[in-house]
């Protein structure tokens, strides 16, 4: 039996409830929660209080973009847009189920970096930087592609918050060597090959976690190695309409089409300025909604890179790319959608075009 969160015994919940009904008795699977989005936002604070484990195989009837948003931020597995018909919650069971086998790497907290630093001969740090664009633009992914590293290296997945990947007694060359083989495997999408920072005075220290923050700021000082422009293509004819990258190529090496570079950050992603390198350059701002001014003069709408990790039918993602792109105030401007893997280009040919799409569901993507 599914729980309803907050219990509040409204018309709305017992619409849902009878929907739920029908599929129990369907024999479809339900989850072990449904949030429904309330006005005060108490059911962020009951979810908050689950298990990350619980609230990836849980849904959200929601009722505005920025409860979604909030779903999102939690793991939630599935949404839905209230009213909910029985197809979409379907979907939105299917998404959380699928969510619920996704392997959880916890935070590493004090005790782990006392016992890496009791048992270790040599510490060090892999992450990429600067680290405040790749948690923007690539979020939980980040997390997935250290963890595949991890698992490549034969090491303890130990993953601090900022997310760099602590690794014991690995040289390196190792260290490179995991990351080809992980990439050329099909790993989830990343920047470039990752900065390796030596943790000095970590070994046999009462305060590794010192020595850890130390070696934190230095990989963020460190020099982010160049990545090469990263092809941006239309749905759904695949098209190749233009680049993005950290910075400008000064050699102008990225090819024919516009141009794209982060500028300041925004509470959400980065304000982007595109163009040609004609002197014909354009602002775009990462939203998630139509109704920021600039959002409503700019020529294309793009999302925020971290919003797109879980992007399909019935997860929270697809519920808010979905409205953009079906939102009439979008006119025919493009919809931007990057960090897109193979599942989120099959979702997105479902909705109307003109998309353009980067990612490593992308044909080129990385390359």
């Amino acid at each position: 039996m599914t729980e309803v969160l907050p219990p509040a015994a409204d018309l709305r919940n017992h619409a849902l409830q009878s929907v739920l009904r029908h599929l129990e008795e369907s024999g479809y699977p339900t989850p072990p929660t449904l949030y429904v989005e309330d006005a005060d936002g108490s059911w962020v604070r009951h979810a908050a209080r689950r298990p990350v484990e619980r609230r990836r195989s849980s849904v959200l009837a929601a009722t505005t973009g920025a409860g979604v948003v909030d779903a999102i931020r939690l793991q939630v597995g599935g949404a839905v847009w209230l009213p909910a018909s029985t197809p979409a919650m379907e979907a939105a069971c299917e998404a959380a189920a699928a969510a619920r086998h996704r392997p959880s790497v916890p935070w590493a907290g004090e005790d782990l970096l006392e016992l890496a630093a009791s048992s270790a001969a040599e510490l060090r740090l892999v992450g990429w930087v600067p680290r405040q664009l790749w948690r923007r633009q690539l979020g939980r992914r980040l997390v997935d592609r250290l963890s595949v590293l991890a698992e490549r290296l034969r090491c303890v997945p130990v993953v601090l918050p900022a997310p760099a990947l602590l690794v014991a007694d690995r040289s390196p060359a190792e260290i490179e060597s995991a990351w080809r083989e992980s990439t050329d495997n099909g790993g989830v999408g990343a920047p470039g090959p990752p900065v390796v920072q030596d943790v000095a005075g970590a070994v046999g220290s009462t305060e590794p976690a010192a020595a850890v923050a130390r070696a934190l700021a230095a990989m963020a000082e460190a020099s982010a190695r160049r990545l090469r422009p990263q092809p941006v293509h239309e749905l759904p004819g695949g098209r190749r309409v233009g680049w993005w990258a950290p910075e400008l190529d000064p050699e102008g090496s990225a090819g024919d089409g516009w141009s794209a570079v982060p500028r300041e950050p925004t509470p959400v992603g980065h304000v982007w300025q595109l163009g040609t390198g004609y002197g014909d350059w354009e602002t775009v701002v990462d939203a998630l909604d139509l109704d920021d001014d600039r959002t409503a003069s700019a020529p294309l709408l793009r999302v925020p890179g971290w919003f797109a990790a879980d992007l399909g039918r019935g997860t929270p993602a697809g519920l808010l790319v979905e409205r953009l792109a079906r939102d009439p105030r979008r006119a025919a401007r493009p919809l931007w959608v990057p960090n897109v893997d193979f599942e989120g280009v099959q979702f997105l040919l479902s909705l109307p075009a003109p998309i353009w799409v980067d990612g490593p569901g992308v044909p080129g993507a990385g390359s």
